[in-house]
């Protein structure tokens, strides 16, 4: 199957100029498909293309398109970005796609719009204490969010898209926790600290007839027992035998999958990828047979797309789909990105996002347009 090559496009750098970005990749690159995010959490651009005009862009994240109302029957709505104010942009970017031959991929990531934690303190994450953690996404074992997820996605259905990729639907959580004090900083606190306890989360134990109080009691000892020896080296041995641990977190994993699963037969007509972050040796995301992993390689990864420690890791070698994040934080010329995506294609890849075409200078169009170039070749 011959790979694929996508840009991914903001909707908020639509000008409508036929000179644009989109118009240009278009044209001198020569992609199949246009990826946009829809749903998003909080973002903040500064776009080198666009220097002559605005820009500086930021939003604080929501739908990036008018939701339908009437198919959110649920009590947790979706909050539409201010800055689309009545417009419908990807309606008039699917139709400049559809004219361009273009077909349209839609992302979504739901649970990074923070506003929504705000509005509904109830779909929070809560640690083994029982408190809410706002510094983490909405619980994924949450109906409701589910249900919210469910609707976007019937809302998207009237752009007739090829396919949609969702992002950061993890039921496992890692808190950002501050340096403060030694047992904090031990590795395995902050994994203990966000692991979730919310209702939805203890009803899902309960069914399976585990216990969820001893569960949560068990990471309460756990955190105490690291804040007297937190370098302890036996301590991961320790949490590794823990089975009672073992099995809750792997009863919540094994739920959101099958949720999953569930979610894509209801659009087994589309293309489905689960977008999962590459950081260099390993992935983070849950496995689902409905949903082809994307490995995305971000501007917080910390190796190159092209460091040979990549082959380390199975996902790398084995994803057939990536979104690259085209940009001299991840190249620093043109054979780099050439040598990625041709090595990609060779093994097997065969879909591609392309991001960050808009906040990068003129020229790495000229170098995508030769990594595409090169590896259609393959």
């Amino acid at each position: 199957m011959a790979a694929e090559f996508g840009l991914y496009y903001p909707p908020w750098n639509y000008t409508g100029k036929p000179d644009d970005l989109l118009e240009r990749v278009a044209g001198e690159v020569g992609i199949d498909h246009v990826t946009i995010p829809v749903v998003t959490g909080e973002c903040v651009q500064f776009r080198l293309g666009r220097l002559d005009e605005a820009p500086y862009f930021h939003t604080e994240g929501g739908w990036h398109f008018p939701a339908q109302t009437k198919l959110y029957t649920g009590s947790v709505r979706p909050p539409v970005a201010r800055w689309l104010g009545k417009r419908d942009v990807p309606a008039r970017i699917c139709e400049r796609a559809k004219a361009l031959g273009l077909s349209v991929f839609f992302r979504i990531d739901v649970r990074a719009v923070g506003s929504l934690t705000d509005r509904a303190p109830h779909l929070c994450q809560r640690n083994a204490w029982g408190q809410e953690l706002h510094t983490l996404a909405a619980c994924t074992s949450n109906p409701e969010l589910r249900d919210l997820l469910r609707a976007t996605l019937d809302d998207l259905m009237r752009y007739e898209p090829s396919g949609v990729e969702l992002a950061n639907w993890s039921p496992e959580g890692t808190v950002d926790w501050p340096n403060r004090g030694r047992a904090l900083q031990h590795a395995d606190v902050p994994v203990l600290l966000g692991m979730c306890f919310c209702p939805s989360c203890r009803q899902i134990a309960t069914k399976t007839d585990l216990d969820p109080e001893q569960a949560a009691r068990s990471v309460r000892v756990h955190i105490a027992n690291l804040s007297a020896t937190p370098t302890d080296p036996r301590f991961q041995e320790l949490l590794d035998k823990d089975e009672l641990l073992g099995a809750y977190r792997a009863h919540r994993v094994g739920d959101v999958r099958d949720w999953l699963d569930r979610l894509a037969s209801a659009w087994a007509e589309l293309r489905r990828f689960y977008v999962r972050d590459f950081d260099g040796l390993r992935t983070t995301g849950p496995e689902s047979d409905g949903w082809a992993p994307l490995l995305r390689v971000g501007r917080d990864a910390r190796r190159r797309a092209s460091d040979a420690a990549c082959a380390e890791a199975a996902d790398w070698d084995a994803s057939r789909a990536f979104s690259i994040l085209v940009c001299h934080r991840v190249f620093e010329e043109a054979s780099a990105l050439v040598n990625v995506v041709t090595a990609r294609v060779r093994a097997g890849a065969d879909f591609f996002d392309f991001e960050g075409l808009d906040e990068t200078p003129p020229e790495v169009v000229t170098w995508l347009k030769q990594a595409v170039r090169y590896a259609r070749r393959e």
